[in-house]
């Protein structure tokens, strides 16, 4: 896959997203690649296979269409749907922990209200 500066640039910021507060070795566990590998394409030198944009592109709530959209500077499709609650995992992982709290607080008083009626 051939990608200009501008192109390594995003694919090196998505990957960093995806990666979310998780350290460097964690995510490359999580992916099952070398802690040096996450380092090379965060900085943009190494772009990751197929299979390991797939991976991203999951980890960041995406279809592998999404994430090229996005690095292309396309606007991306939505056709991700959460069919269960594990779904939205991803998106989740995706906050600061300030913000999943607040998500909770969100959803409780989602449900709660619902339950009012």
């Amino acid at each position: 896959m051939i990608m200009d500066g501008d192109a390594r640039n995003k694919l090196a910021q998505a990957i960093r997203g995806a990666r979310g507060e998780r350290s460097q070795r964690r995510f490359a566990k999580d992916l099952g690649v070398s802690y040096v590998t996450i380092q090379l394409w965060e900085r943009g030198e190494v772009i990751p296979d197929l299979g390991n944009l797939e991976a991203i592109a999951t980890s960041r709530g995406q279809t592998l269409e999404q994430l090229l959209a996005e690095i292309r500077g396309q606007a991306p499709e939505v056709t991700h749907k959460p069919k269960v609650a594990e779904d939205v995992i991803p998106t989740a992982r995706q906050l600061s922990k300030k913000e999943c709290v607040r998500l909770i607080k969100l959803l409780v008083d989602e449900v709660s209200g619902g339950f009012q009626s």
